[in-house]
């Protein structure tokens, strides 16, 4: 959650109806402001932990800011021509005597490079952006990469991503001190992915840019719920309009093999898991059947590694619990991909992280997330 999400009279105002406020921006590649406080008359924010890039952001904005001349030219100087221009965007709450929280603007919601920019037959623009991930998936690598023997997963994150952004910022990751010996990267965003799974890990943007390596959300323990999210008026913290509450067999499996091909001539590593608790209604064994989750890494030292990774694998594909997919609550610009949070609705309580969300930044209206049940390691 983001700093001032649990600020007492902004989680009040969610609750009743207080007015929102949202901001675009047009920066340069430094953050430098080259058109604010953009006129749009459409706009949200889709996120997901699902995919490399995280965030989309679309908008509607009048046709006097398309990127083209009177005489239908492109002017590759126009705040909204896609050649380097980023996007900013905040949602907040606006009080009634006109302060803005969190001052000044509103929680930041969205930093991205420009994608695309289109004209219809309406006049009306149309604009894409995506967050910065997108600007290191398709940095790529010009020529295979070696690694750095002595690097840990953590300092090869940072180096991968300051190759191809040398501007890039950084959050609050976990410390992933494992070694990862001698590679070659052939692809960015592939050994990016590999370096994450051999530690049971993501790597992704924040909203306002930064990035950050953590530890699987819903499996890690020892997290805390930053908010409790409520149906009816029974919670002032948090309000869900429609949700459905589903219990799924769908992306769960009770048997990881986990390969961890070496590139120093040895063979490859390898590691099977599987659930042999009798009393787990997902027992290899049992009535559920049996269902392989193939896993495959580069970034593996050891067998020690190697099983320690499929165990923590095991353990988030055996994450068979009650989800709420969908469930539409009031927009909060406070909150964050990878949050936990507890929802109570339909009789029914339980702990969910947020892996997605769709935020509004124009309309009221409500805000779809995507959440999946928190089922820590022990």
């Amino acid at each position: 959650m983001l700093t001032g999400g649990l600020d007492a009279r902004y989680r009040q105002a969610l609750a009743t109806g207080a007015g929102f406020t949202a901001r675009v921006d047009i920066t340069d590649q430094n953050g430098s402001v080259l058109l604010g406080d953009v006129p749009y008359s459409a706009g949200q924010v889709q996120a997901t932990l699902q995919n490399r890039v995280t965030r989309q952001l679309n908008l509607t904005v009048d046709s006097s800011l398309k990127p083209f001349t009177a005489g239908g030219l492109i002017d590759y100087t126009a705040p909204l021509a896609p050649f380097g221009n980023r996007i900013k965007a905040y949602r907040g709450i606006a009080y009634g005597d006109g302060t803005v929280w969190p001052p000044p603007y509103g929680f930041p919601v969205f930093y991205g490079c420009i994608e695309t920019v289109a004209v219809d037959h309406t006049g009306a623009v149309q604009v894409t952006a995506m967050d910065l991930a997108n600007e290191i998936v398709t940095a790529g690598l010009e020529n295979p990469m070696n690694s750095i023997p002595t690097n840990s997963v953590a300092q090869e994150f940072v180096r991968l991503i300051l190759d191809a952004l040398p501007s890039a910022t950084f959050g609050t990751s976990d410390p992933f001190t494992w070694g990862i010996g001698q590679l070659t990267w052939t692809d960015r965003g592939q050994a990016l992915d590999d370096l994450g799974k051999s530690v049971s890990g993501l790597w992704y943007p924040l909203a306002d840019g930064r990035f950050v390596q953590r530890r699987t959300p819903w499996t890690y323990p020892g997290h805390q719920p930053v908010l409790t999210l409520a149906s009816g008026d029974t919670d002032s913290l948090g309000v869900i309009g429609q949700y459905k509450a589903m219990l799924s067999r769908t992306g769960v499996a009770n048997t990881v093999a986990y390969v961890a091909d070496r590139q120093d001539g040895f063979p490859a590593l390898r590691s099977v898991a599987r659930d042999l608790t009798t009393t787990s209604p997902t027992y290899v064994h049992g009535k559920f059947g049996k269902k392989v989750l193939q896993v495959q890494v580069q970034a593996a030292l050891s067998q020690g590694q190697v099983d320690v990774g499929a165990q923590n694998e095991l353990h988030k594909a055996l994450a068979l619990g009650v989800t709420w997919n969908p469930v539409q609550i009031v927009p909060d610009g406070s909150l964050e991909l990878g949050d936990l949070v507890t929802i109570t609705a339909g009789g029914v309580t339980g702990q969910q992280v947020i892996t997605g969300f769709t935020m509004p930044l124009r309309e009221n209206g409500a805000m779809p997330l995507q959440v999946r049940a928190y089922t820590p390691l022990s």
